[in-house]
């Protein structure tokens, strides 16, 4: 199976008919990095290991299992998009949303999984104006 790049893949995807509008080119742009920065934070990994097309160490595969998880829910992208992104076929994807929908019966990762969304909705998917910074 042949997997497009990134770039490849936002040049392909059809935004108004997966979102709804035009703007959710950028926002699909500007989401992936985010997720990847702040899974990579929480599960003390590199962005690299979480998009390496390799299997890897358990901590590592579920960092990635989690990232896809973020992506499909928050990005609202369906399975095989969000597999293109991280180089892993729709069947994947799958599986890794069910292992961490299974692992949110546990209060603590629940709460975590609950932050990161909460992060990705108000900061990713808002455009930039809306933001004040402070100095």
């Amino acid at each position: 199976m042949e997997f497009l790049s990134s770039e490849s893949f936002f040049k392909n995807l059809d935004y108004q008919a997966a979102a709804g509008g035009e703007d959710n080119y950028l926002q699909f742009i500007r989401v992936r990095p985010v997720i990847l920065e702040m899974v990579s934070k929480v599960f003390k990994v590199s962005t690299r290991d979480i998009l390496a097309k390799s299997r890897s160490q358990a901590h590592i595969a579920f960092a990635r299992q989690v990232a896809m998880y973020l992506t499909h829910i928050c990005c609202g992208l369906n399975l095989t998009e969000t597999g293109r992104l991280f180089n892993r076929d729709r069947t994947t994807v799958a599986y890794a949303c069910n292992l961490v929908e299974d692992r949110r019966d546990e209060t603590k990762f629940d709460l975590t999984l609950e932050l990161l969304e909460k992060t990705i909705s108000e900061f990713a998917l808002k455009p930039r104006e809306e933001f004040n910074y402070a100095l």
